[in-house]
């Protein structure tokens, strides 16, 4: 028996002698390395199995809690809590076979005192099959930890990243038939109406498989360029805001945006309210060039190496495409349909004091940030960073005392993360996309109502970013051949800049038929202005931690916006934004 084999055995010991408890595999590890004289480091980690559900005894459970997922989940970037220590990791129920290839498998993870869960399908892939195949290769890419059984070896790995799992979870979807999970438990599919032809033509056919290559806070497939099947990583209790989106505005007929196929939730009986999560996603796939942040980024970069005019004019017009489709979308929601979930609500003096207060927190939070970067970096002898700072009291004040002009007089469901990497180019148009809001946060504030000014200010700074960027590039590309930042290129990049907002503004203004700019009188502030305050002000606090080199960007835009207030621009020296 080899080190390894032994400190299994030793540690499944440990385990029935306590009882068979849960949540304590750590400290069993730890008395069978005690007990064994062995290295943790040292012990190789793999695990004993023939076949798939060996996988699920409790030797390899306990290896897997221990010492493999938690380092595993550390190298994902859809793992939200990278910054936090794992204090236990365990696996849960319900575990759920798909297509006698894989099982809908989950993890919870306990974080300082909070629980996570997370999704992790799991799938053995034996050196013995499709060896060199492409898709295979990125199953291994994947791997999770070596398994070795009788006579064969293979590797542990996510199974979203193996054909057949993906094939069998469409025939599971286009199917419509509940599963029953272990412990009780029960995959929800809830299809939309004549769904289940297209989703069963990608399972029945060879449909080419196409996986995203960026991960983020979840993971996607695209399937014969007909769908868009995205696994939700972390799992929430709750209505998804994604799908319910997407079915918002698949049966009203929003027809810029993904069309909703199907949703597979997850019902926990065992909650005592019939708890959901949604597992799967599956959407229409939109024929696309690419996402509008990397064509706005590449006209302008063309901008600055050519002419520049034309160049510069497309940026402008996608500018005001997306103006035009984001404000058909804000009219789409205020329009009373879909029930409690969609209906508008006015406006109350609480919610803007709320968003008074929102505000107020990150703002205090990025000037507590650039104090913390002034001795530290160029930043100290930044001109703006010493007028906001100075000015925190005046700030906060102008702020709070400030009168918001009621532009737009209701709070309905909003897109909630938008800018222009969730926007899709597809020939002359554009469509949007990811519903889901800013994952960070809890599902009940991500379907929360707010004002579509929040999106409008995102859509606003990611325009900055976007000029700033293919500044950026620019500088770097041209260092050794002619001087960085020159005052020409600048000027072509900020006229273009306002040239942008001025066409989304103006489109969205027709679409919506709603002035973000609006409001009323010298006296009153637009709560468009807030909204940028609080987006940039979070801007600056994510480039202090990242991206230092970047925080003059944010720190132009929080003037910009701060100027807007009574008294703020004879202190800040700055201009309104936008101009």
């Amino acid at each position: 028996m080899d080190d390894g084999e032994d400190l299994r055995v030793r540690a499944y010991y440990v385990w029935e002698a306590a009882g068979r408890p849960e949540g304590r595999a750590g400290e069993h590890w730890a008395q069978a390395r005690q007990e064994s004289g062995l290295d943790a480091a040292e012990a190789p980690v793999e695990l004993a199995a023939n076949h798939l559900a060996s996988i699920f005894e409790p030797d390899n459970i306990a290896l897997l809690e221990c010492r493999i997922l938690p380092q595993y989940l550390l190298q994902r970037r859809w793992f939200a809590a990278k910054d936090r220590s794992i204090e236990s990791l365990r696996m849960v129920t319900p575990v759920v076979p798909i297509a006698d290839v894989g099982v809908l498998a989950q993890v919870e993870v306990s974080i300082e005192g909070s629980i996570e869960r997370y999704a992790l399908p799991l799938a053995v892939v034996w050196n013995s099959d499709d060896a060199g195949d492409e898709e295979s290769e990125l199953a291994r890419d994947m791997a999770i930890a070596a398994v070795r059984g009788e006579g064969r070896t293979g590797l542990l790995t996510d199974a979203f990243f193996v054909r057949a799992f993906i094939k069998g979870l469409l025939a599971t979807a286009s199917d419509g038939k509940n599963v029953a999970s272990s412990e009780d438990g029960t995959l929800d599919i809830r299809l939309e109406s004549g769904a289940e032809d297209a989703i069963g033509a990608c399972a029945d056919a060879d449909a080419d498989l196409r996986w995203l290559s960026t991960e983020q806070s979840n993971s996607s497939v695209i399937v014969g360029r007909r769908i868009v099947m995205k696994l939700m990583r972390r799992l929430q209790s709750g209505v998804h805001p994604e799908a319910e989106m997407c079915r918002f505005l698949t049966r009203v007929g929003y027809g810029n945006a993904s069309p909703l196929l199907a949703e597979i939730v997850q019902l926990d009986r065992d909650d005592g309210d019939g708890g959901q999560r949604s597992l799967l996603v599956l959407e229409g796939f939109v024929c696309n060039e690419g996402d509008a942040w990397s064509y706005a980024t590449g006209c302008l970069r063309k901008a600055l190496t050519q002419s520049g005019a034309a160049v510069s004019a497309e940026f402008e017009q996608l500018a005001g495409i997306v103006g035009r489709r984001l404000g058909e979308l804000h009219t789409a929601l205020s329009k009373g349909e879909g029930g409690v979930a969609f209906a508008p609500e006015a406006v109350q003096a609480r919610d803007i004091d709320e968003w008074k207060d929102a505000a107020v927190v990150q703002l205090e939070q990025a000037v507590d940030a650039l104090e913390r970067q002034r001795d530290s970096s160029s930043l100290s002898d930044h001109p703006l960073v010493r007028r906001i700072a100075e000015n925190r009291k005046h700030i906060v004040s102008a702020i709070r005392n400030a009168t918001l002009a009621a532009s737009n007089a209701a709070k309905t469901r909003i897109h909630g993360d938008f800018h222009l990497g969730q926007v899709l180019c597809a020939k002359d148009d554009v469509y949007i996309i990811d519903f889901e809001g800013e994952p960070a946060k809890p599902i009940d504030s991500r379907r929360a109502k707010s004002s579509v000014l929040r999106d409008v200010a995102g859509l606003l700074r990611s325009i900055s970013y976007a000029t700033a960027f293919a500044a950026k590039q620019h500088d770097a590309s041209s260092a050794k051949t002619e001087a960085r930042g020159d005052a020409p290129s600048e000027a072509r990049l900020e006229a273009s800049r306002q040239a942008a907002e001025r066409n989304f503004l103006n489109a969205y203004v027709q679409a919506a038929n709603a002035d973000p700019l609006a409001t009323g009188d010298s006296d009153t502030v637009s709560l468009l202005n807030l909204f940028l305050v609080e987006k940039a002000a979070y801007e600056v606090c994510y480039e202090a931690a990242n991206r230092p080199e970047w925080i003059g960007i944010s720190l132009q835009g929080l003037a910009r916006a701060l100027a807007a207030f009574p008294g703020l621009d004879r202190r800040l020296g700055a201009s309104t934004q936008p101009e």
